[in-house]
């Protein structure tokens, strides 16, 4: 059985866009291949933002103890708030074959509640429908069966933001992980993902 996780496939998706930058490709090897990569200052801001807004929404009084400043501050309070009484780093799987190759889908949702998924972000910029072709909400919609909504919860530096997916809005993950291995199969990498999420 192989591990399948929606950053392998959206690294894929990155390095097969039309659009995609040279350094994209080389990205999704080292993603195939799992190797690590140092965390960049945008990363680190992205996991400090994530934790100051599930420690407001457990703890409100921790945004007296925060570093943020007054537009941080702001987006905290707000996301955090609509995340009150979310449960956070949920973890599921599930075993799916795809293309004859046992397949196991994994993640972690930022925050459940009340059958909607929330992924908290920090970006440098944004412009609405970021994420629609992203397979992140498909991917989290078909872990998460009870699931009847995805949204992304955005921060750019200044303004909150939000995207919903609704299922309908998306092809189902099953087609993505399809085209994926037939990609894998037709560029001769497919010994390299087997090899490396095996498990």
């Amino acid at each position: 059985m192989y591990k399948m996780t929606h950053s392998l496939l959206e690294s894929w998706r990155r390095a097969t866009d039309p659009d995609a930058d040279e350094s994209a490709f080389g990205d999704f090897l080292d993603a195939l291949e799992r190797k690590r990569k140092p965390t960049t200052k945008a990363m680190q801001e992205g996991i400090d933002f994530e934790k100051a807004v599930t420690d407001f929404s457990s703890n409100p009084e921790s945004i007296f103890s925060s570093n943020a400043n007054l537009d941080e501050t702001r987006a905290i309070i707000q996301i955090g708030g609509r995340l009150s009484g979310a449960s956070f780093q949920v973890k599921s799987s599930k075993c799916m074959e795809i293309c004859k190759t046992p397949i196991l889908l994994a993640g972690v949702a930022d925050a459940l509640r009340a059958g909607i998924i929330s992924d908290i972000k920090r970006v440098q910029r944004y412009e609405y429908g970021k994420y629609q072709f992203s397979t992140q909400h498909p991917m989290y919609m078909e872990l998460f069966p009870e699931a009847i909504r995805f949204d992304y919860l955005i921060f750019d530096g200044k303004y909150c933001y939000m995207e919903q997916y609704r299922r309908g809005d998306f092809e189902p993950i099953r087609v993505t992980i399809k085209a994926f291995l037939e990609y894998l199969d037709g560029a001769e990498l497919m010994e390299t993902y087997k090899k490396n999420w095996e498990i």
